[in-house]
């Protein structure tokens, strides 16, 4: 169902941001999952990812209210799912908690951005907001898992 109004200009552009910073956030906690299995931190990540993964549903579903065609390519948090794939296969375990935490700031930066641009219905802004605060508590809940990282002897720390 295509609504009737097209979305103003920085409210279209925000969505589509948003589109591909979930994508990519997807696309990262996956690669984080294959280093992180068996471990830990494991669930908690999988928990992020799972969160990640419904909120670009919603998004898809916002887009094709709309008629936008969802995009491909993973913008923003491209560089994050890029830097995650080549850090996870070099380097020690807070590292890549480090990029994804880093990645979720960038998420809640553009959350924000995207409530400031406005224009969304009355029943998605809700949803903007919700995740920002997702964004906001997987920034905490991966600080939680770097701060037990660093006090374990016995993991691998360059």
């Amino acid at each position: 169902m295509v609504s009737g109004m097209p979305l103003p200009k920085a409210t279209h552009d925000a969505l589509i941001t948003l589109y591909q910073g979930e994508a990519s956030a997807v696309e990262a906690y996956g690669r984080a999952l294959t280093k992180f299995a068996g471990q830990p931190e494991e669930p908690t990540l999988a928990e992020i990812a799972a969160e990640h993964r419904e909120a670009l549903s919603r998004l898809d579903v916002e887009l094709e209210q709309h008629g936008i065609k969802a995009p491909e390519g993973s913008g923003a948090w491209g560089v994050v799912a890029n830097a995650v794939h080549t850090l996870t296969s070099l380097v020690n375990d807070e590292v890549p908690l480090q990029v994804l935490q880093r990645g979720e700031e960038v998420g809640i930066a553009e959350y924000e951005r995207a409530l400031e641009a406005g224009g969304f219905s009355p029943e998605f802004t809700p949803q903007l907001r919700d995740g920002l605060q997702r964004c906001k508590l997987h920034r905490e809940r991966l600080q939680g898992l770097r701060d037990v990282i660093t006090t374990q002897p016995n993991r691998p720390m360059i």
